[in-house]
């Protein structure tokens, strides 16, 4: 089958993921497959008042975070010429707005990452070298009420509202 490695990285850190990637590289000798998952929410804040700090760290994790990381996997598998997935995970947010929900920065990175699958896919499968398919995978699991979510917002999601 193969081995699976997980690794400790900060991936807003585009030099720090392609050293800890490689290290991964050099050590296995190859690259099949990566689940780039990076995401976070800040708390609800008004659409016209969120802070810019608040956007940009939301921002750096929910896409550079998940671009970083596709990049240092892309770049073991066309070193090692082998071809492998880089799978991007989004949420529903990405697709439809939660409504009750005010988190403007969180729907905007979701959303972003359907268009950069898109994009990677399309440059990546124009090169004649080995290189990584990259496939967007949604993930619906929020429509599960988790101890965090308010129920007012679980209640607008079970009615079909969003």
């Amino acid at each position: 089958m193969g081995n699976e490695s997980y690794v400790h990285a900060d991936v807003r850190d585009q030099g720090g993921m392609w050293q800890k990637v490689g290290e991964v590289g050099e050590r296995e000798g190859r690259m099949n497959m990566c689940v780039a998952c990076a995401g976070i929410v800040k708390q609800l804040s008004d659409c016209l008042r969120v802070s810019a700090e608040e956007v940009k760290e939301v921002l750096d994790v929910n896409i550079n975070g998940v671009l970083f990381t596709a990049q240092a996997v892309g770049q073991q598998m066309v070193r090692f010429g082998n071809p492998g997935s880089i799978v991007l995970i989004s949420s529903v947010a990405g697709s439809v707005v939660l409504r009750g929900d005010s988190v403007i920065a969180y729907h905007a990175s979701k959303s972003a990452l359907l268009q950069m699958a898109r994009s990677m896919a399309c440059e990546l499968a124009s090169r004649k070298s080995p290189s990584a398919s990259i496939r967007y995978h949604q993930d619906t699991s929020l429509r599960r009420r988790s101890p965090n979510t308010p129920a007012r917002i679980h209640n607008c999601w079970r009615s079909g509202a969003i």
